[in-house]
């Protein structure tokens, strides 16, 4: 089990071995494991190597648009400069 990431040098909780309990009744649920903390850096190649082939060209193609995004991408300004352009509004 993996707790989801958003940057890659953040660390996460991976269990190797590990158990999940619920209790529906009481909202509950319980996961048991001996934890260990590792990068996503260090987790990468078992995620891959658990995609099948349509996976693997999504996931290619979703890195290459978003780091030539990113680069291009620039934020609209998001209120107008002066007091009349506001009350034009």
């Amino acid at each position: 089990m993996t707790t989801p990431s958003c940057t890659s040098s953040a660390p996460t909780v991976n269990s190797v071995v590990h158990a999940v309990l619920a209790s529906m009744q009481s909202n509950t649920f319980v996961v048991i494991g001996t934890p260990e903390t590792k990068t996503i850096k260090d987790l990468l190649p078992d995620i891959v190597h658990q995609l099948g082939p349509k996976q693997f060209s999504t996931l290619k193609d979703l890195v290459s648009s978003s780091t030539s995004e990113a680069k291009e991408e620039e934020a609209p300004p998001l209120v107008p400069t002066t007091f009349e352009e506001t009350s034009k509004v």
